[in-house]
C-alpha cells in the first residue's frame, strides 16, 4: 500500500536507510617503555645490555617508520664501529621490535660522540741511527696498533720507537687512541705502511761510462760501505780508472740505487759488473 504524505504535492521528500552498527571494537595497547638496560662500551665499540632472545631495531635518523633489525655479535652485543662518525655526533635510536601480541617499544636515544683525531704516528726510512731499517715513531701507551692481517689490537708502550727490517712486501699497521672511559670512542685510525724496496733505477752503461744518473740516486763500488749521492740530474760517471785498478782475474761491481726518502726505503741496487782488463 502506498503511503501518501500530507500535502505530498507541495514537498519533495528523500528517505535514508542504514544498518544498525554492531557493538564491538579494538583495544589499542599502550606503547611499552623504551629499553632501559642498554649501555655503550666505547672500548669495544658495541652497545650491550640487550634482553636475550628479543629482536631489537635501530635507526640514526629519528624516523618513526624506518627501522633496521639489529644483528647481534657474539656476546649478545651490537657492533657500532661503522656507525660512529669521524666528523660529528650521531644520535642512535634503539627499540624492541613489535611482536604478534605487543607493539614496538618506545625508542631510547643514545648519543655517540664523534671520534677524536687520529694520532700522529709516522714511519721513516731515513735514519742515521738505524741504516737500512724503517723506524716508526710518535706513539705512546695511550694508543694501540694492529697489523692489517690481525683481528686484535696490541697496546703500545712508551718507548716511542719501533724498528723494522725492510720487508719483501708492504706491511700496513693501524694506530689509534684507545677508549678508556664511557664517554669517548676510540680515535680515528692512522695507517702506517712499512714499505718494501722499489725496483732498481734505469741508467745506461756504455764505453766504461754510466750515464742518465739522477740526483735522487746514490752509488758505491763493491768493497765500499757508504753510498755517494749523485749531485745533479743527467750526471755521468767514468769508471775507467776503477777498471784499470782491478787485479787480473778479479771483478768489481758498481752499485747504483734510488735514495731513501720519507717512508720509502732505498731501492734495489742496479749492478754493473766490471771486469779486469785482459
Amino acid at each position: 500500500m502506498k503511503r501518501v504524505l500530507k500535502d505530498e504535492k507541495k514537498f519533495n521528500v528523500k528517505v535514508f536507510f542504514r544498518i544498525n552498527a554492531n557493538s564491538g571494537g579494538y583495544w589499542l595497547q599502550k606503547r611499552p617503555a623504551a629499553p632501559s638496560t642498554l649501555e655503550v662500551d666505547f672500548c669495544k665499540e658495541v652497545v650491550k645490555g640487550f634482553e636475550s632472545g628479543k629482536l631489537y631495531q635501530y635507526n640514526t635518523s629519528g624516523s618513526v617508520t624506518s627501522w633496521t633489525n639489529i644483528t647481534m655479535t657474539s656476546g649478545n652485543e651490537f657492533d657500532i664501529s661503522k656507525i660512529l662518525s669521524n666528523t660529528a655526533s650521531v644520535n642512535l635510536y634503539i627499540r624492541k621490535a613489535a611482536t604478534e601480541t605487543e607493539p614496538a617499544t618506545a625508542a631510547v636515544k643514545i648519543v655517540l660522540v664523534k671520534r677524536p683525531a687520529s694520532p700522529n704516528v709516522q714511519a721513516s726510512a731515513v735514519n742515521p741511527e738505524y741504516p737500512e731499517k724503517i723506524v716508526v715513531t710518535g706513539f705512546n701507551s695511550t694508543m694501540e696498533y694492529k697489523k692489517s692481517t690481525d683481528t686484535t689490537w696490541t697496546r703500545c708502550d712508551n718507548s716511542g720507537k719501533m724498528v723494522f727490517d725492510i720487508p719483501q712486501s708492504n706491511i700496513t699497521y693501524t694506530f689509534r687512541y684507545f677508549s678508556c672511559d664511557s664517554s669517548t670512542p676510540n680515535s680515528i685510525t692512522r695507517n702506517v705502511t712499512i714499505n718494501r724496496r722499489g725496483a732498481a733505477p734505469s741508467v745506461r752503461y756504455v764505453n766504461e761510462t754510466v750515464s742518465q744518473m739522477k740526483n735522487t740516486m746514490e752509488y758505491r763500488i763493491s768493497g765500499e760501505s757508504e753510498y755517494t749521492p749523485v749531485k745533479a740530474n743527467n750526471s755521468t760517471y767514468k769508471l775507467t780508472s776503477i777498471i784499470d785498478a782491478i787485479p787480473a782475474g778479479e771483478t768489481r761491481i758498481f752499485y747504483i740505487r734510488t735514495k731513501a726518502a720519507g717512508a720509502i726505503p732505498a731501492s734495489v741496487d742496479k749492478e754493473i759488473v766490471l771486469q779486469a782488463r785482459s
